[in-house]
């Protein structure tokens, strides 16, 4: 054989082997990039991947409902959710992100599926600090959320998709291990061990309180604008969609750190802030769990000083059906006057004794 007859041969044995890796990651697509998975297909959900997830399982799923949001959500069982609404959802939640990345994320749903009815989405206090245009993960895997086709090579071709992803879902699929489900997706309450000890070995408490920070003109122009652009114009575009929103009901250790640093007040300032502008809207039900004040001082539901385990989750979704923690016009003030007294007045010391 001449040498130029070898070189054919062996482009066209590359040739073939790319276009099997291709066409098999194609075919079991472990992100759902291009369908949802097969009638007997199994597929696995890694919680540490969700962000080459979510965007497959928004665009390819059936559903007409959805759960959203950062780590606060990811202990939520959609067939809870399914069971007390009476709908079809997906849970894709995204740790750590901020308020732009989860509003674009709902943007691209609603767009994917014109049935979508209603959303659940945390609304975490900490993050709405940051500025509007804020994005926690710049390194996305832009060839997954786009429509381009060429830049799919990049999917389609990757070593690492196809040993790590898409062979694992082939195997699944042929010893016929059942799928991931939405309810075990992404859900960590087993890893970890929920209690005081567990909280307080995590938390570094300052020494001394800081003095007291005034909430300032600079502040409120930039809660407006966090809550304007990220929340509040998708839910102004879309009003026959319902959004549930929820202030998660961070322990009562994160309301010492924030006692400490000197931010409290603050906090409850801007809270009630974007609470405000949340309630002009009629397609808004908005629920802040900061006034379960019995769950808060439990420290045995928490596993560090802000993330809860799935019961809490579970309670969030019954309070919701039941309208319990839910906040109008006509009772906000008396939740400001109640979350204001108890967490300015609450003997954070008595903890640590």
């Amino acid at each position: 054989m001449t040498f130029k007859k070898m070189g054919i041969f062996m482009l066209c044995i590359t040739l073939s082997l790319l276009v099997i890796a291709g066409g098999f990651t194609i075919v079991f697509d472990p992100f759902f990039h291009y369908h949802a998975p097969f009638e007997h297909q199994r597929y696995v959900l890694h919680g540490i991947n969700e962000r080459y997830y979510n965007d497959g399982i928004a665009r390819n799923f059936s559903y007409d409902a959805m759960i959203t949001g950062t780590s606060m959500t990811e202990n939520f069982k959609a067939s809870e959710f399914d069971q007390l609404f009476g709908v079809t959802s997906i849970k894709v939640p995204f740790s750590g992100a901020s308020y732009l990345e989860i509003d674009q994320f709902i943007k691209r749903t609603i767009d994917y599926q014109p049935n979508l009815k209603l959303i659940i989405r945390s609304l975490d206090l900490s993050y709405i600090w940051n500025d509007k245009d804020y994005l926690e993960y710049e390194d996305y895997p832009d060839y997954l959320y786009d429509d381009n086709a060429w830049n799919d090579v990049q999917y389609i071709f990757n070593k690492d998709v196809l040993f790590s992803h898409s062979l694992p879902v082939a195997s699944r699929t042929f010893r016929n291990i059942p799928s991931t489900t939405q309810d075990e997706y992404a859900n960590w309450n087993d890893e970890y061990t929920f209690g005081k000890e567990a909280v307080l070995s995590a938390y570094n408490r300052r020494e001394k309180i800081a003095p007291e920070q005034a909430f300032t003109e600079e502040d409120r122009e930039h809660i407006c604008a966090t809550i304007e652009q990220n929340v509040l114009k998708t839910v102004e575009e879309n009003p026959n969609i319902q959004f549930y929103l929820f202030l998660p009901q961070n322990s009562i250790i994160y309301w010492d750190s924030l006692c400490r640093e000197g931010t409290l007040k603050r906090q409850l300032v801007a809270q009630e802030l974007a609470i405000n502008m949340m309630l002009e809207f009629d397609n808004i039900h908005l629920y802040s769990f900061v006034s379960d004040f019995e769950t808060v001082c439990d420290l045995s539901n928490y596993k560090d000083y802000a993330h809860y385990s799935e019961e809490i989750n579970s309670r969030i979704l019954k309070c919701m059906k039941n309208e319990e923690f839910l906040l109008t016009k006509e009772n906000c003030e008396d939740y400001f006057q109640s979350v204001y007294s108890f967490y300015t007045e609450y003997p954070y010391d008595s903890i640590f004794e």
